[in-house]
């Protein structure tokens, strides 16, 4: 039971105890003044607002007991009727101040015998049944409007007193400030370089003490410089064929006197594909390379002297008819 039901049940008994008062000291105020009294009238206004005080009171308690999470319970009819209560018991008590002691409690007339009482207890304990509405109203209020954007409570109106998230009364922790104090002031402190320890049996193989193995650092490579891609000579072929409508939506932008003179260009008509050329001499691997030839293997029996070539005839020369005459 968190501190919104505790004070929930507090109200409603206050409010049984003040009712029940207001009404029966009503009731007896009424029957010690003439009915052509002012307060009067007041008396019946006071009888009924607490006979229905306490109607309310128990017919919340009766339906709760019975069904739970009545409406009775719903965060806006708790605030409907304490606002409702609260006004009345403040008009009963405003007019009540104005007009009870002036009529009942003057020194220069006479009073019936009890009077000016039962009008002081009516004064009392209407002004303390408005405090009770207002302080309660104003916490209801007060809870509602903090709890408003509590995601365990989507619809905060329509969410009963008893599901209500409890009022945490507990303080945050106090931030505690750092303190610091001569003594306990850091002091600087000087840190003397040292050599960082090698590895046992790296730093010299039976060596004099001033020689030192130094290990093997391969060179640092120069940072390789992004590689451009090169556009192949059949990516201005395939362009967007919408880059004409982007060119007007452009050309669009400008001043009158400079879109009038843009006269739009037909696109390139794309170029066919080039025969293939037969690769040059230096150009390796060729598509086609030469087979080679099984050449006959060579008789060793020939005589070396002998030339090894295809045969030929010798046919006789024709006579020369110069060398006959010398002849003769």
């Amino acid at each position: 039971m968190h501190f919104l039901v505790t004070a929930r049940y507090l109200v409603f008994a206050a409010f049984i105890i003040c009712n029940a008062i207001l009404a029966s000291a009503a009731v007896w105020n009424q029957s010690l003044v003439p009915s052509s009294a002012r307060i009067s009238h007041l008396d019946i206004y006071l009888t009924t607002v607490g006979a229905l005080g306490l109607f309310l009171t128990f017919s919340i308690i009766f339906v709760e007991l019975i069904r739970k999470n009545a409406p009775t319970s719903r965060v806006y009819f708790e605030i409907t009727w304490c606002m409702v209560f609260f006004v009345m018991d403040l008009a009963a008590a405003a007019a009540l101040t104005a007009v009870g002691p002036a009529d009942m409690c003057s020194n220069g007339e006479t009073h019936p015998v009890g009077g000016c009482t039962s009008v002081r207890v009516l004064l009392g304990f209407t002004w303390l049944c408005t405090f009770i509405l207002l302080i309660y109203l104003v916490l209801l209020l007060l809870l509602t409007y903090i709890n408003r954007n509590n995601e365990s409570i989507p619809k905060i109106w329509q969410c009963p007193i008893h599901n209500f998230p409890p009022l945490n009364l507990s303080r945050p922790p106090s931030i505690t400030l750092p303190r610091f104090t001569p003594n306990e002031m850091a002091q600087a402190v000087v840190v003397t370089p040292r050599r960082p320890p090698t590895a046992p049996g790296l730093q010299s193989f039976g060596l004099d003490a001033q020689y030192q193995i130094e290990h093997f650092h391969p060179p640092e490579s120069p940072p390789s410089s992004p590689v451009s891609p090169v556009a192949s000579p059949a990516d201005p072929l395939h362009r967007n064929p919408s880059s004409a409508g982007n060119a007007q939506a452009a050309v669009a932008l400008y001043p009158r006197f400079i879109s009038s003179a843009y006269v739009p260009s037909d696109p390139p008509q794309p170029i066919g594909p080039r025969a293939q050329s037969p690769p040059p001499l230096g150009d390796w691997p060729r598509t086609h390379p030469p087979l080679r030839i099984k050449r006959k293997p060579v008789d060793r029996a020939v005589s070396p002297t002998r030339p090894i070539g295809p045969r030929t005839r010798s046919r006789p020369l024709p006579p020369d008819p110069n060398r006959e005459q010398e002849n003769l």
